[in-house]
């Protein structure tokens, strides 16, 4: 169950906190750095937020120490940084969730070769979705704009090469519901209009 399977990832934590840095291999701390990610998304599940902050910022922490990211790595520590943004968001601390979220795009941006394209197309609509609602609310409309076009793109995108996937549909039908409020905001009514027929 989600209580043991909590256990066992803070377990492993700690086992390897337990050594030096300099005793374990790239291996061990991409491990190391993921057992906090597994934990950092339970907490926050169950409420947690300042345990979940605390061991996300713990895999970051490991995985920039580390001299060289493969793809997979790089990837996980640009969705530790997309889901921190999306705990600050949450907590209303907007500034340090929008600097995770862009932290979270230049991460991804240096992914390369890596064998699940949906997977990273996904995670970057993520990342321009958080940075679409910090914007609004920031007023930074043409920096919502800027983000809005692009998750856009990206999830028309996969949805072209997965079809039969109705989250990336749903996802666009509300990228054009933020694109049309951004319109409105903006006094460009006639644009947030056909937003919100698409």
């Amino acid at each position: 169950d989600n209580e043991q399977s909590e256990e066992n990832f803070r377990t492993a934590r700690d086992l390897y906190d337990s050594f030096s840095k300099d005793d374990l291999d790239a291996k061990d701390r991409s491990n190391q750095a993921k057992a906090s990610m597994q934990l950092a998304i339970r907490y926050a599940e169950s409420g947690r937020m300042a345990e979940s902050e605390a061991e996300f910022q713990r895999a970051q922490t490991v995985f920039k120490e580390m001299a060289d990211l493969v793809s997979e790595e790089r990837f996980l520590l640009a969705k530790s940084q997309s889901s921190l943004g999306k705990l600050y968001y949450m907590l209303g601390r907007l500034n340090e969730a929008e600097q995770e979220y862009s932290n979270g795009l230049a991460t991804a941006k240096g992914v390369t070769e890596f064998p699940d394209q949906a997977m990273l197309s996904d995670t970057f609509a993520t990342l321009h979705n958080g940075l679409i609602a910090i914007s609004l609310e920031l007023g930074k409309y043409a920096e919502a704009e800027v983000h809005s076009r692009q998750e856009a793109n990206i999830l028309g995108d996969l949805i072209a090469v997965t079809p039969d996937n109705p989250e990336y549909r749903f996802a666009l039908g509300a990228n054009h519901g933020n694109t049309a409020k951004l319109f409105a905001l903006t006094g460009r009514g006639a644009e947030a209009e056909i937003e919100r027929k698409k």
